[in-house]
């Protein structure tokens, strides 16, 4: 220039960005390497600290912080490192070109920011500005000519950035209004290990009187950190399977907090009599999980007091109960009892239903104490009987399940019969067994097998139930048969003990006969010690279909559609 001012002001570019510029890069990234290390040792100062550096990305991601204070870097000093290396325009937009290109590649493959509207707002904008560089390598050496073709191609790649920027925020925006329509019409927070099964059978049956899809992670996630995201801003309203566990587990916390934070509709829906949470409770909450959890929930917002926060409030909701043990009948009414809540015309403080309120209590604690009874009566079936016992309900639910598979695609009726001391009038022409970890050590599972085998003769059809069943060896079946397996007491304490073994070192061993489940109408049968090894030696003759309540609804529904085209086989064998 003519006051020779340029020297200058090259000088204090230089001077910011040293003193400026580079320190805080790399200050960046020496929080980023030291972030990693707090997380693995359970603490989160940095965390919660550098906000700005780690709150918009995926916990995995939380480096695409200093990767994009890197990309503005080198954008910003293209023209410097060009003009260096070789002074050419078309060098200079070669390298914005890489630059640009590495961070679409690495947006694409990781999807890092935690909003999804966010990597595609990303994605457009990156993409337009590499057409910008591809469009201004064009006219580097431009033709007058050609200047309005230009000037259209711009406008448009101008206008597809800013669509791009748009969308989202009018998409947030819609939603804080209340126009945005939520994915799910329910959330299913739930305890894989106690009530995996119990969530399939609710999403099941909801899904039968709803066109809104129900949330369930075994069919629609793909990756756990986004699951609060789906909370959030994907879900009409949270359902909270409350088991025993529900609440130790901390993905649930999570989603509870989670929801509570972002005012989503929040149910808790009470399946167990556990008592509810004290101040003992609390106080070992965060001893519960490790550093590592602890760290990857604070880097997801959700710190202990907010869970403490969101399991105080959850227990001054007004609960709604599911009886594990109740009728198909039972649980149909408490899932449209359900829906009756989380109706998108109705408000979130509307009360319960008349059937779940408590006249005395009022709260989760009015219900949580509430347990029915498996006995409250024996469905009947036509010719199959779906036959199991188990000392958790889970079983109960996992049999729900199948027999609501096998009617469904196999129009035949079935009747589910789960450690009950009563069986259907008419002796079954299929009987399929649930093979659980319990068979081997109840008693009411052999003798229930061989009353039907010794009054008529059924086809068998075992459904692995418990996907680490330890199968017994042959001399399992030897001590059955020797009576070395069950012990004998009177019947009276057989039948109020039916679903477990009695052991009881003075009860006798091998005396006499096992008194066997009642049918309606007939008088009591004996079976004797090899009667019940033989109906052991029965059930594990066949190659028993594996059924996995856990997995996806796909994988589901082919294991049901098999389970139905081997009932429907041994059906035809009868005729």
């Amino acid at each position: 220039s003519s006051d020779n001012s340029h020297p200058m002001f090259v000088g204090i570019g230089a001077a910011s960005l040293l003193v400026t510029v580079l320190p805080f890069v790399a200050l960046c990234c020496y929080a980023t390497i030291q972030q990693s290390k707090e997380v693995a040792e359970g603490r989160h100062f940095l965390t919660r600290s550098c906000g700005f550096l780690f709150g918009r990305w995926q916990p995995t991601c939380h480096y695409f912080g200093v990767l994009m204070l890197c990309r503005q870097l080198v954008l910003a000093l293209c023209p410097i490192i060009a003009d260096f290396l070789l002074p050419s325009v078309a060098l200079e937009i070669f390298l914005m070109f890489l630059a640009l290109l590495g961070w679409l590649v690495a947006v694409i493959r990781m999807t890092p920011w935690r909003a999804n509207s966010a990597n595609v707002a990303d994605m457009i904008g990156t993409m337009c500005l590499l057409c910008f560089a591809v469009l201004n390598a064009c006219v580097a050496e431009r033709d007058p000519d050609q200047e309005p073709l230009l000037q259209t191609v711009a406008m448009v790649l101008l206008s597809l950035i800013l669509i791009g920027v748009l969308i989202p925020a009018l998409r947030s925006l819609r939603a804080r209004l209340g126009g945005y329509q939520p994915r799910f019409l329910m959330f299913l927070c739930h305890h894989k290990g106690g009530g995996g099964a119990l969530a399939r059978w609710v999403q099941t049956l909801v899904s039968r009187k709803t066109k809104q899809p129900v949330f369930l992670d075994s069919d629609f996630l793909e990756d756990l950190e986004k699951i609060f995201d789906i909370v959030k801003s994907d879900s009409y309203a949270v359902v909270v399977l409350l088991t025993e566990q529900t609440l130790m587990r901390m993905w649930c916390a999570g989603e509870i907090a989670t929801a509570h934070a972002h005012n989503i509709l929040t149910i808790p829906l009470v399946a167990c009599d556990a008592p509810p949470p004290d101040a003992a409770f609390y106080d070992q909450l965060g001893q519960a999980w490790s550093g590592g959890e602890l760290a990857a929930l604070e880097a997801s917002g959700v710190s202990l007091a907010r869970i403490r926060d969101a399991y105080e409030n959850l227990l001054s909701l007004q609960a709604s109960t599911f009886s594990v043990d109740g009728s198909r009948a039972q649980h149909e009414s408490a899932v449209k009892n359900l829906l009756q809540r989380c109706s998108r015309k109705g408000t979130t403080d509307r009360p319960p239903p008349a059937s779940f309120a408590s006249p005395s209590k009022s709260g989760l604690a009015a219900v949580f104490p509430s347990f029915q009874s498996r006995q409250d009566g024996l469905e009947t079936g036509g010719g199959v009987v779906l036959f199991g016992v188990g000392r958790y309900s889970e079983i109960g639910i996992v049999g729900r399940i199948l027999q609501d598979g096998i009617e469904q695609r196999s129009q035949s009726s079935v009747t589910l019969v789960i450690g009950a001391e009563a069986w259907p009038a008419q002796p079954p022409l299929v009987l399929t067994t649930l093979i659980s970890n319990d068979i081997l050590t109840d008693p009411v599972f052999p003798t229930a097998i061989a009353k039907c085998l010794a009054a008529s003769s059924p086809e068998l059809v075992s459904v692995m139930a418990s996907p680490n069943f330890p199968f017994p060896a042959p001399s399992f079946f030897d001590a059955v048969s020797d009576g070395e397996v069950f012990l004998r007491v009177d019947d009276s304490v057989v039948r109020s003990a039916a679903s477990r073994v009695v052991r009881d070192p003075s009860v006798r061993r091998g005396s006499g006969p096992i008194p066997v489940i009642q049918q309606s109408g007939e008088a009591d049968q004996q079976v004797c010690d090899a009667d019940l090894g033989l109906a052991y030696k029965r059930v594990f003759r066949i190659l028993a279909l594996p059924f996995s309540p856990l997995a996806s609804r796909d994988k589901i529904a082919v294991e049901l559609r098999e389970i139905a085209r081997r009932v429907q086989v041994a059906m035809a064998k009868q005729e």
